[in-house]
């Protein structure tokens, strides 16, 4: 059974349709039941949150430093209490400064308002005195009027009388002049003496007019008053601007004295928050020492070590625990970004959606003929590390290298994730997409109409089955050597297959699945520890009359598997056949239906064919045969020679199942036969004997491989310069170069 995409499952329980038994137990497999535990890689963000464990012993070493460190802080906070004494002491002077200079604003305005006060009374007087003018002058106006020019001195009698009784006759007007000249609030500048009167008097004749009098002694009163108004008016004029500029030059002062207080106390902040910053910053490096020494000691988790181990005191390919962090083994995957995407020549990359791979990520439609980049199966930058200990033997996969452990840095990059590679008929290029455009026609770029063999008729697909057509299908039967000329004409940092991108295939399944026996039995369940277990089944390795029928060219396109998105299970292709005539020979469609492996996205990352291996090559002598890989991808490789190279290991002579294998420098190539179908690697490893030379490693198995077939399969048997109908070489990049070193 396996679990299927959303929109797989959708397509089979559609109106109209009639699900199989096994597309309903394909749909139970796919969801969690209320009885199953969620395992914790299953919750979004919950590995992540969980991500810190470590042992008890590492603990109480941890809370043993914790408690220094908060020590450490505590003396750190006393230090700087002076500090926040000499703060708050400095902002509550500056409060009563602003106290101080709030009262003496307070006093002036008081002073301004009793200035307003001052003004507002003169300005009443003023309004008084104009109106005793206006009155004045309407009582002369009235005398002008009767009296008119020249009048006698009977007829402005008469006109006195005509004002009231204080004017009736000469001892009312004597007594009014009296009262007039007695007031006491009467101005300085009035006429206010008889001899004053007299003498203004002198030199009036009687034959003078009234009118005239009167208009000069009203021409003389409003200069005088007019006078004495300008004088008051100036007076409090003065007064008031002496006031405001003193009390301009108060507000100056109380300003400035705020400022430097206020500049001073800012200095003394600074100074506080300068010294409380060292203080961090020399707490935080406190801090970072202890976690680096709990990273050395593999308790504090950082770097988090997702690992599995083999007792090589038995020969069982499962893994016999796991090492490191829980959690980190149980998200590698999720980790490291596994997964598909499409990748540009500029080696640009853009995630697809985990569930639609026509899709991107944020749902924008993906096309997969090339014209927006190569599908690639990705990774993420990481550290592979192999070591001994005792019996067991560990492969670990960390984001960091370990200490005093020999990790391997590989960068990010991908590997064409149909399994296969695919030619570009007009540019000559290494591809890796899915089209049925002749463009891309697989095999040799011909139409296979004679492939049939006597008496395997009935099997014969029909005229435009892809199997014939060769339409969507793998590139094969290029010499090996032009693989590699062919992904390096895509530019820089692409090639075929290095032997890198095969390492991290082959160590990434026996690390996320917990198994060295990459057929093991599929099994979609996880283990008590929430880990994957069992392997990716038989694949597409027992295709029966595989060599009769097609010749060994490719048989499955390289659209099988797309509906599995970044899923882990098997996808059943049915070879198209002849169905009239398969009851009649004894045989049903089930007999022609082959399981493909899908590995969170990869497909078929062993069987269907054989993949040709770059950078690495087999030196078989008179007496020992050695596996020498290239330092460096962006480099020239020459497939002939191993001037340059870097010697990785010591292979067999003979041929037989694989007992070991190293991983060192990343060569992934058997070290010793002797194992079973059903012990250790489980796979086979063909050598061509001794003194056969520069031989190069075809991968993986291909149809009719059987239980010889899986990931660390190895054929040494050909040279660089052979082409098969059977042999293909994946696409494949480098963000950086990949190099290797001792």
């Amino acid at each position: 059974m396996a679990i299927r995409s959303i929109a797989q499952l959708k397509a089979w329980f559609k109106r109209g349709a009639y699900p199989t038994a096994e597309q309903f137990a394909d749909w139970i497999d796919s969801f969690f039941h209320k009885e199953e535990k969620i395992p914790i890689s299953s919750i979004d963000g919950l590995p992540d949150r969980l991500n810190a464990k470590y042992d008890r012993t590492s603990g109480e070493e941890l809370e043993r430093r914790q408690t220094e460190l908060e020590g450490k802080f505590d003396i750190h906070s006393e230090e700087n209490v002076g500090e926040f004494a000499n703060v708050y002491r400095w902002l509550k002077e500056k409060d009563e400064i602003d106290d101080q200079t709030l009262a003496d604003l307070e006093t002036v305005h008081a002073d301004i308002s009793g200035l307003q006060e001052d003004v507002g009374e003169l300005r009443a007087t003023d309004e008084e005195l104009k109106t005793d003018l206006t009155n004045a002058q309407n009582d002369i106006g009235t005398i002008r009027e009767m009296l008119k020019g020249g009048a006698t001195l009977a007829q402005a009698k008469a006109a006195l009388v005509a004002l009231g009784s204080n004017y009736q006759d000469l001892y009312a007007v004597a007594n009014t002049l009296k009262t007039f000249l007695q007031s006491k609030d009467t101005a300085a500048t009035t006429i206010n003496t008889w001899q004053e009167i007299e003498g203004f008097l002198q030199g009036i004749t009687d034959t003078q007019s009234l009118t005239t009098l009167l208009s000069a002694l009203e021409t003389k009163i409003t200069a005088a008053y007019n006078t004495a108004i300008a004088a008051a008016v100036k007076t409090e004029k003065d007064r008031a601007t002496a006031a405001e500029s003193g009390l301009s030059q108060k507000v100056d002062q109380e300003t400035t004295r705020a400022q430097g207080a206020e500049t001073a106390l800012g200095d003394r902040i600074t100074q506080a928050q300068t010294a409380l910053a060292q203080a961090d910053d020399e707490l935080r490096l406190n801090i970072s020492e202890i976690r680096e020494e709990m990273g050395n000691m593999g308790a504090f988790t950082p770097n988090p070590i997702a690992s599995r181990w083999w007792n090589e005191d038995n020969s069982t390919p499962t893994a016999a625990g796991w090492y490191g962090d829980l959690d980190a083994l149980r998200d590698l995957p999720q980790r490291l970004g596994l997964g598909r995407y499409l990748v540009t020549d500029n080696r640009e990359r853009r995630k697809l959606d985990p569930t639609n791979s026509h899709l991107f990520e944020d749902g924008t439609p993906a096309a997969l003929d090339g014209s927006m980049g190569q599908c690639m199966w990705c990774w993420n930058a990481h550290y592979y590390t192999t070591w001994k200990d005792g019996n067991k033997t560990y492969e670990a996969v960390t984001l960091q290298a370990i200490p005093g452990k020999e990790s391997r840095f590989v960068p990010a990059g991908g590997i064409s994730w149909i399994g296969f590679g695919v030619m570009d008929r007009q540019t000559q290029m290494l591809c890796s997409v899915i089209s049925d455009d002749a463009r891309y026609r697989g095999g040799d770029n011909a139409f296979h109409n004679d492939l049939m063999s006597s008496g395997y008729d009935w099997l014969f697909p029909a005229a435009t089955a892809p199997q014939r057509t060769l339409l969507g299908m793998p590139a094969s039967n290029v010499p090996i050597k032009d693989f590699s000329t062919y992904a390096r004409a895509r530019g820089e940092g692409w090639e075929a297959q290095w032997f890198v991108s095969r390492a991290v295939v082959e160590y990434l399944i026996r690390i996320i699945l917990g198994t060295r026996n990459s057929q093991a039995t599929f099994n979609s369940n996880l283990d008590a520890n929430g880990l994957r277990q069992g392997g990716l089944g038989a694949g597409a390795t027992q295709v029966y009359g595989w060599d009769a029928v097609n010749d060994y060219w490719p048989f499955i396109p390289t659209s099988v598997g797309l509906d599995f998105g970044d899923g882990l299970g098997i996808e059943q292709y049915a070879i198209p056949c002849r169905p009239d005539q398969l009851a009649e020979n004894g045989y049903t469609q089930a007999d022609f239906t082959v399981p493909v492996p899908v590995f969170f996205g990869l497909v078929n990352p062993f069987g269907h064919l054989w993949t040709s291996v770059s950078g690495l090559t087999f030196d078989f002598g008179a007496t020992r045969a050695f596996a020498y890989v290239a330092p460096s991808m962006l480099a020239p490789f020459n497939w002939d020679s191993i001037a340059g190279m870097k010697l990785a290991a010591e292979v067999p002579t003979s041929s037989g199942y694989i007992k070991q294998v190293s991983n060192h420098l990343l060569c992934a190539v058997p070290t010793a036969v002797g194992g079973t179908t059903a012990t250790y690697f489980g796979d086979y490893f063909y050598s061509p004997g001794k003194n056969a030379g520069f031989r190069v490693r075809l991968a993986g198995g291909k149809g009719y491989n059987g239980t010889y077939a899986g990931t660390a399969y190895a054929d040494a048997d050909y040279t660089a310069t052979y082409a098969h109908s059977g042999i293909s070489s994946p696409l494949c990049y480098f963000t950086q170069d990949p190099i290797v070193t001792e």
